[in-house]
């Protein structure tokens, strides 16, 4: 497991905080958190058909974040170029989608503990009568998860274009090396018919360029995948979260989605 490297700890003693908030470097990844006074929240802006704005309380504000921002990229939660916030409490978590005043989402944060390291990801559709509703799932990160030898990735559905269904889509995964064959199911059971809103166990692979593939569910393998991705140089102890999510306002036509690839550990 690796925690926060002695020039950060330096650097965070030594006055980084913003709002009550202090910032890491994007060349720090955290995979946990001893310590037992704050928790370490990154933010993951799902929702295609808006920005939000969260909030941890007063003085905990980001700014309003377009589709596909992992962590802010303004506002007083954290400066630019950062992997994870500092929250020293355990305050209401509230989200905004923008040009509306009253929010989507307005919860304690209690599953935000101390001593961890969090993911909170903005998903589904504020639209009246539109569906999925707009909500956020918090999900822990990878907390004593380690692979001396191979590549770790999960995934988390945010992917909804069945706009009639209030489930969202459900998908089979595929994970598999770049130039191999695409197997016959998903190597693991959580990556078939993943459900809207639900992640998938950490699934090992020998550290490679990996292809991610992403089929309806229950569509046959030897098919064309709604969308892909393709991770790249992943080494030993590498450790990937990947959200599926809507394609964006400019995607071009025809495109079913979209991966938001967040780095856990480098």
């Amino acid at each position: 497991m690796r925690f926060l490297s002695r020039s950060l700890r330096l650097a965070l003693v030594g006055g980084l905080a913003v709002a009550g908030t202090a910032c890491l470097s994007s060349s720090d990844t955290v995979t946990g958190n001893n310590n037992t006074s704050y928790s370490l929240v990154r933010l993951v802006q799902a929702m295609s058909d808006t920005s939000v704005t969260f909030s941890f309380g007063s003085g905990q504000a980001s700014g309003a974040l377009a589709f596909g921002t992992y962590v802010p990229a303004s506002g007083t939660i954290c400066s630019s170029y950062t992997n994870y916030c500092q929250i020293t409490a355990t305050p209401p978590l509230i989200a905004t989608a923008t040009g509306t005043s009253a929010p989507f989402y307005n919860q304690t944060a209690s599953s935000i503990a101390a001593n961890g390291a969090f993911t909170v990801i903005a998903l589904g559709h504020v639209a009246s009568g539109a569906t999925p509703a707009a909500t956020v799932a918090i999900i822990a990160d990878t907390t004593g998860v380690s692979s001396s030898t191979n590549a770790l990735v999960r995934v988390f559905n945010a992917l909804d274009y069945v706009k009639s269904s209030a489930t969202g889509t459900l998908v089979d995964v595929y994970i598999y090396p770049e130039g191999g064959t695409r197997p016959a199911s998903p190597a693991d059971t959580s990556l078939r018919a993943l459900a809207w809103n639900t992640r998938s166990a950490y699934v090992s692979r020998v550290p490679a360029d990996l292809v991610v593939d992403v089929f309806a569910a229950g569509a046959p393998s030897t098919g064309t995948p709604l969308f892909s991705t393709t991770l790249t140089s992943l080494s030993a102890n590498t450790i990937r979260t990947l959200v599926l999510a809507n394609p964006g306002a400019g995607a071009a036509a025809g495109t079913a989605g979209t991966v938001i690839t967040l780095s856990d550990q480098n």
